[in-house]
């Protein structure tokens, strides 16, 4: 029943439909239906809904690749022109959560510690209470060469500490 909920309830675009196909696919596999709010579309053109939450692992794009870097610098104001398309995603995830709403994504580690991070770091500490940012030491993706971190976040103020963890490879001697 909650499988059924949740896709009746859950929103989310994908660009490409061949994958949106076999998320289609396993959904109506899993709980008998489809997802009916996920459709395919451009992230940064479509309409979202107010939400609750927001879950995630968006694109590991390279700068380079990114189609219209420019656009999306501009749609989203003060940002430096190196940033990844990931932070584009968090600020426009961000802005469609409600007060109170969560944020749970895997995002790539690098905005942390670059230039092209401070608004993104600006937008969370203003507006967000971050309960966590969890580090790893490797890759989580065969294919994606950089060190994640997960970022668990509500949208409400908070002026107290911020808890950052790191996971370790383990290699037993």
């Amino acid at each position: 029943a909650i499988g059924r909920a949740l896709a009746a309830a859950g929103y989310g675009t994908e660009l490409d439909p061949e994958v949106l196909e076999r998320c289609q696919n396993a959904a109506r596999l899993r709980y008998g239906t489809s997802l009916s709010n996920v459709v395919c579309a451009n992230f940064y053109e479509t309409s979202l809904p107010t939400a609750d939450a927001v879950v995630g692992n968006p694109p590991y794009i390279r700068r380079h690749h990114q189609v219209d870097a420019t656009g999306l610098r501009a749609a989203f104001g003060n940002v430096a022109g190196l940033t990844d398309a990931y932070c584009y995603f968090l600020f426009r995830a961000c802005a469609a959560l409600r007060p109170g709403g969560r944020l749970a994504v895997i995002v790539s580690a690098s905005w942390l510690d670059m230039k092209y991070g401070q608004p993104l770091k600006r937008l969370l500490t203003d507006e967000f209470r971050i309960h966590l940012v969890l580090g790893f030491d490797g890759r989580v993706f065969p294919d994606a060469l950089v060190k994640p971190v997960v970022l668990l976040a509500e949208k409400t103020r908070w002026d107290g500490p911020v808890s950052f963890a790191r996971l370790r490879d383990h290699v037993s001697a």
